[in-house]
């Protein structure tokens, strides 16, 4: 797995961001407020995950799957993501700024991992 450890752990911080100011958005005791965030921060998490699982096959060098069909993907995971997100605001009445705090957990959660030490790997202090 090309993005492993990294993907695995902004995913894991980006669900924990998304659950803390899930929780923070309580105090505004309005259940919109706290449903767009929470709701957004899955959306976003999936759409990371989604991303990496489209382009870890371009990076392998995989050339058995064919150019427009990863774009089809993209172009799905982004339509599917961000109509959902938009259905959520205009049929549920979810505040966007909320869902703005919930988008953010992802970025959050990569620049956290980019602060972070890289994990060393075992094989490298031998030789």
């Amino acid at each position: 797995m090309l993005f492993g450890t990294a993907k695995k752990r902004i995913l894991i911080n980006s669900l924990l961001i998304g659950a803390l100011t899930s929780l923070a958005s309580i105090y505004f005791k309005d259940w919109t407020i706290t449903l767009a965030v929470a709701l957004s921060a899955l959306a976003m998490s999936a759409n990371f995950w989604l991303l990496c699982k489209v382009i870890e096959g371009v990076f392998r060098g995989d050339t058995s799957i064919p150019r427009w069909k990863i774009v089809a993907r993209l172009l799905a995971k982004v339509i599917f993501i961000f109509g959902a997100l938009a259905i959520f605001i205009y049929v549920g009445k979810l505040e966007p700024l909320a869902m703005l705090a919930g988008i953010s957990n992802v970025v959050v959660a990569i620049f956290i991992e980019g602060l972070l030490p890289a994990p060393r790997d075992e094989e490298q202090g031998q030789g």
